[in-house]
């Protein structure tokens, strides 16, 4: 069961990829200025 928490750990670095996400905005911003 402990192998069972470790596919879930694996649905962590994609919400690590949502960050990366929020600079994109950021960086159009800029393209507007």
């Amino acid at each position: 069961p402990k192998a069972a928490t470790k596919p879930k750990a694996a649905t962590k670095p994609k919400a690590a990829t949502k960050p990366k996400a929020a600079t994109k905005p950021k960086v159009i911003a800029k393209e507007k200025k």
